[in-house]
């Protein structure tokens, strides 16, 4: 089963930040991902379709309750956008 990009990679690059910083994909790094062959839905991330020879993630974010779907390899580059932007966002103090 393919697990590379659908585009390329720099072209993933651009768009994982421009969705981000737009608010179109979210700034989370979920703890739980569904995993299976992919169902024609398209990416969120490079707006292909994920066919039944590719492998499909699903992440629910539930401060929205939206699905968002991905190939493995855009998955990828959105989390690790993500973990780089949560590593240097300063955490904001607890709350008692």
């Amino acid at each position: 089963m393919p697990i590379e990009p659908v585009l390329p990679e720099s072209e993933l690059h651009t768009r994982v930040i421009q969705r981000i910083e737009e608010g179109r994909l979210p700034l989370m790094l979920p703890t739980r991902i569904n995993a299976g062959y992919g169902t024609g839905a398209q990416c969120d991330l490079c707006d292909q379709p994920i066919s039944a020879t590719r492998v499909e993630y699903e992440v629910f974010d539930q401060r929205t309750g939206r699905h968002f779907y991905f190939h493995v390899a855009c998955h990828s580059l959105w989390q690790c956008e993500c973990a780089e932007r949560l590593r240097d966002t300063p955490s904001s103090p607890q709350q008692p």
